[in-house]
């Protein structure tokens, strides 16, 4: 009985150090060639699902616009008026900074140290 259970104990151990190094080697390898061509090829299939999305609203945007002339106008108009928006916006923006000592920037941008007051 000794000897079976010496060769039981023998196998296990051998079993268990070779699914050691195993793992260990798995770890260390890089992916097999196809496991990477699936990978690329997933993202290229995702970037063409994602160019074809843009690319159908695109068409139907321009189809849209091109049917009603008024939407063409109200499109113009919406987008002047959100330029000159943001253009008073960043001169406002640069007056401000222009106008403020260091330490109102610094205290503005939460730089200063709450410990030392």
């Amino acid at each position: 009985m000794s000897k079976l259970e010496a060769e039981r104990n023998r196998v296990s151990r051998r079993a268990s150090s070779s699914w050691e190094e195993d793992a260990d080697m798995k770890t260390l390898e890089p992916l097999p060639l196809h496991h990477r061509q699936m990978a690329g090829a997933s993202l290229q299939l995702q970037l063409q699902r994602a160019a074809k999305l843009l690319d159908t609203g695109a068409a139907r945007a321009t189809r849209f616009l091109w049917r009603y002339p008024t939407a063409r106008i109200i499109l113009l108009f919406y987008l002047v008026f959100v330029h000159l928006v943001l253009m008073y916006l960043l001169h406002r923006l640069q007056e401000q900074a222009d106008n403020n000592t260091p330490n109102e920037v610094e205290e503005s941008m939460r730089l200063f140290n709450r410990t030392s007051r």
